[in-house]
């Protein structure tokens, strides 16, 4: 029984994305992508409520389709490698040492993020159009032998949204705009598990795998006024989405366990099991303007606001830990 009390808290602790998708960062949008046009990281994400002059204005105000003459396609690839190391050490709860390993180097993969935008003129008042854009990602990968595997190894991290719109040129000076988003999101979360007395005696430890994937839904409105035929003013609102995410955790252990240690291995492997989570991810509002001064200059500002407190902390809960309770 006391072997029973000492494993379980880290099967637990290895089924909760809370330790590694509620990080800090995540609160700051850690795992928010922007890049989805050439245009937005060329004008620095600002305006893009109201600049309306290609077709990716389908995702940022999709009023702004109603100010474009012709049909229109755009696709765009972004290349994200950024750079992130640790350094330092970490301290075994159990034993109060530290755990041995390597720092780990960089733990950020390389990856690309796509996105394509179109808009299809069908009147003199009525546009329709459609985004595909990768707001959320995340690629962090260590070693097995990492002085903090015991907090992580790989967190994966894709959210992938197609949204279809339509918009409506009320007047010469005011049109609005909208659409449903339908978003795909998968999570993959691996960590090492402390097992005491073994991970110390065999220097292997048993890893635990949790992912899982959900498609929810939310909506995309905006409006656009043009105040003359170079300054106009738009607003857009995206809400929300709810994912309810059913998934699988995967504990392995090392050969060695079974000659050492079977009860251990049956325990452990009890945990195999479906997984279930729900998450959140953020609403937000943009206001931008836009002036065109002359043919080759023109300004812009935006105010932006996300709801990242929505994003507070993310457990997954496997049927054997609910009946544990």
């Amino acid at each position: 029984m006391k072997k029973t009390t000492a494993i379980r808290p880290y099967l637990l602790a290895a089924s909760a994305l809370c330790a590694l998708a509620a990080a800090p960062t995540a609160r700051a949008s850690g795992f928010g992508l922007r890049e989805g046009s050439a245009d937005w990281l060329g004008n620095a994400f600002v305006g893009g409520e109201a600049k309306a002059y290609d077709a990716s204005t389908a995702w940022t105000n999709p009023a702004g389709m109603a100010l474009l003459n012709q049909d229109e396609i755009d696709g765009n690839v972004s290349y994200i490698g950024p750079s992130a190391s640790f350094s330092g050490y970490n301290t075994d709860p159990l034993t109060g040492g530290t755990v041995r390993g390597v720092q780990g180097g960089n733990a950020v993969t390389p990856a690309a993020s796509g996105a394509m935008f179109g808009v299809l003129v069908l009147g003199p008042d009525w546009r329709v159009g459609f985004s595909v854009t990768n707001p959320y990602g995340e690629r962090t990968s260590y070693p097995t032998n990492f002085v903090g595997r015991y907090q992580s190894l790989v967190s994966s991290i894709t959210g992938i949204d197609f949204s279809p719109s339509i918009s409506y040129k009320v007047n010469n000076h005011f049109s609005i705009g909208g659409g449903p988003v339908f978003e795909y999101f998968h999570a993959r979360l691996t960590q090492a598990l402390n097992v005491p007395v073994l991970s110390a005696a065999t220097g292997q430890d048993p890893f635990a795998d949790v992912h899982g994937s959900d498609l929810g839904v939310g909506y995309n409105i905006g409006m656009m006024y043009q105040l003359d035929d170079a300054t106009r003013i738009g607003v857009d609102y995206h809400s929300r989405i709810r994912h309810n995410i059913t998934g699988t955790q995967s504990i392995s252990t090392p050969p060695i366990y079974s000659a050492l240690s079977p009860a251990t291995v049956a325990l452990l492997g009890a945990e195999n099991s479906r997984a279930t989570t729900s998450i959140t991810l953020p609403d937000s509002i943009g206001v931008g303007i836009y002036h065109q001064v002359n043919d080759r200059l023109a300004l812009m500002g935006s105010l932006q606001w996300t709801h990242w407190a929505l994003f507070n902390s993310l457990h997954v809960t496997p049927p054997t830990a609910r009946r544990a309770r």
